[in-house]
């Protein structure tokens, strides 16, 4: 599914967080949706359905983190509970920043995001260098071994 414009993108993001839409403010989600445009680089509209993924899921992300930071508030000055509130979000959020990590490297919809992942090493004439040219043909070829 594509997001063409800042009201699918809102509509999207309301589904994909379900009951804990109700809990964010309505002038939360534009904040919510450019920081995750901003972090992808990207624009509207989405056309490709994987980068829609993505806007979501980020999206999702960020509005985790603005319940986060609501339920850290609450729960230093009015009630012990939100605790765990607090805990289950911020697990949430551990979860979704490791599944797009894992996708970046994986993912050519993510590719341009991180492009020292498909052009991280330089081999010529035996040798090997990383993005910032720095030989690094002991740690590729004998792996760490002393020669």
């Amino acid at each position: 599914m594509s997001i063409r414009t800042t009201s699918d993108f809102r509509v999207q993001l309301e589904s994909a967080m379900g009951t804990s839409s109700s809990l964010l403010e309505p002038v939360a989600y534009d904040f919510i949706m450019s920081q995750a445009l901003n972090e992808l680089g990207w624009k509207l509209p989405v056309e490709d359905s994987k980068k829609s993924f993505w806007c979501i899921q980020r999206g999702r992300r960020h509005a985790l983190d603005l319940l986060r930071i609501e339920a850290a508030h609450k729960f230093k000055y009015k009630q012990i509970h939100l605790g765990q509130r607090f805990e289950h979000y911020h697990a949430m959020i551990i979860e979704l920043d490791n599944a797009f990590n894992e996708a970046r490297k994986t993912d050519p919809a993510l590719a341009d995001l991180e492009p020292e992942i498909m052009f991280g090493l330089y081999v010529e004439n035996g040798f090997v260098y990383d993005q910032f040219g720095n030989d690094v043909t002991k740690q590729v070829f004998f792996n760490g071994i002393e020669a």
